[in-house]
């Protein structure tokens, strides 16, 4: 294959920097209520399906098992949500993910501070739908994929590094997100096979 064919073959691929994630943060704003705010960087969690190995006259036949998700991370940029809705509650995003994360297991309370009478099962109140769906080449909000994680909760915020000498450095920090499964959805909405 000459270097004409190739790029004759060639559609400009797709780019890493184009991706857009929103999500509902904890109990901020109501179910419905989706974010779209600045992640400088995420994946797309890798999908398994755990292999049991069964031996058969001394050789390993490998059978798919239970699938399993690893966690999911994402690097957010600590900025500010402005709007009517935070009026009232914390602003900054990292206060907002550390209130989620609190409301789930208290860290005085030891349990839940709200979401359910007792005997329920309040952490469920806290999983959330988060999308994160790949953009075209030019960044049109047409998606490529979209993927859906469903029952997403922080299970780690991570600090914030404060440095007097780290000059026009925006701050970040990074949340591991557990969740239940993914979707995949293709340009047209539809659940990939």
């Amino acid at each position: 294959m000459d270097l004409g064919q190739f790029k004759s073959n060639f559609a400009g691929g797709t780019r890493s920097n184009r991706f857009l994630v929103t999500g509902s943060i904890g109990s901020f704003g109501n179910a419905a209520t989706k974010h779209s705010f600045h992640i400088r960087s995420t994946f797309i969690p890798p999908v398994t399906n755990i292999t049991l190995s069964v031996n058969a006259y001394g050789r390993k036949v490998n059978i798919p098992g239970d699938r399993e998700y690893s966690p999911w991370q994402i690097t957010v940029y600590d900025d500010i949500i402005d709007s009517e809705e935070v009026a009232d509650n914390p602003n900054h995003l990292w206060d907002l993910f550390t209130d989620w994360n609190n409301d789930i297991n208290n860290h005085v309370l030891n349990h839940p501070t709200s979401g359910g009478a007792a005997g329920s099962f309040p952490y469920l109140d806290y999983k959330k739908e988060w999308r994160v769906t790949q953009l075209d080449l030019n960044g049109n909000v047409t998606p490529l994929k979209t993927f859906i994680l469903k029952g997403c909760w922080p299970k780690t915020v991570s600090d914030i590094d404060f440095n007097m000498t780290r000059r026009n450095f925006m701050n970040t920090f990074s949340v591991i997100m557990l969740y239940d499964e993914i979707e995949i959805l293709d340009s047209n909405g539809d659940e990939l096979d």
